[in-house]
């Protein structure tokens, strides 16, 4: 039986940002990639995007979309592989591995507050309109600027809450392996290696050539660090 696989995207991103992943591993596991809560089309909470509704949205596709009992592995990126984190840690939760890429998980205040300065919509689309066109097809019918500033709360809400600080990390007892592209100017390489320190048993991976943006990172890499990881 083929190994449970879950991609996870990150924020303002969907399922689609793995496209090009997916038949590479549909081989070797029985994978599956979902949108979360107000991504790609699906209704944003009335509550928001608070932490809390996105780690359970992740619980219920795992019981739903992987029945029994089996364990789940997660490749997730950016937020999806923090969610992934956080979800491992549940009572009764299946996931037996965690895979992150780009995944920032030193977060604070301060941080939260410079990388909300980046999501105002007026900005966005004023400077970026082929990103505006992007978002709003992939996100419709949400509407585009409502899931920004959705992503903004939720983008402070980690700055106080600091959900993965070292503590939580040191309790985190999944196989993890963290992976840092070379040229990600968002994600930190010494706030990972901290990271990586601080959970138990957890390696580490940088992949040359590659920036923050899942789409301009080497598909056919992503799947062998993927493979390798989870059936060597």
């Amino acid at each position: 039986m083929k190994p449970n696989l879950l991609l996870l995207h990150g924020a303002l991103g969907c399922k689609d940002s793995f496209q090009a992943l997916l038949p590479l591993l549909t081989p070797d596991f029985n994978v599956k990639a979902m949108n979360l809560p107000g991504h790609g089309g699906l209704v944003l909470p009335e509550t928001g995007l608070l932490v809390d509704v996105l780690v359970t949205s992740v619980e219920n596709f795992i019981e739903t979309e992987f029945p029994g009992l089996n364990p789940v592995f997660i490749f997730g990126y950016s937020l999806g592989g923090y969610l992934g984190l956080l979800a491992s840690k549940t009572p009764d939760s299946r996931i037996a591995g965690v895979l992150t890429l780009a995944t920032k998980l030193d977060w604070n205040e301060d941080i939260a507050h410079a990388e909300v300065q980046k999501l105002n919509p007026t900005l966005i689309e004023e400077k970026l309109p082929h990103f505006v066109s992007e978002i709003t097809k992939q996100h419709h019918p949400t509407d585009w600027k409502l899931l920004v500033t959705a992503v903004a709360d939720m983008l402070q809400e980690l700055g106080k809450r600091k959900l993965l600080d070292t503590s939580a990390l040191s309790s985190v007892h999944v196989l993890c392996r963290l992976m840092l592209g070379d040229r990600d100017k968002m994600v930190g390489f010494e706030e990972t290696l901290h990271a990586y320190r601080s959970i138990p048993g957890a390696s580490l991976a940088m992949l040359p050539n590659t920036p923050h943006s899942i789409e301009k990172a080497d598909t056919h890499r992503l799947a062998f660090e993927i493979k390798t990881f989870y059936l060597s």
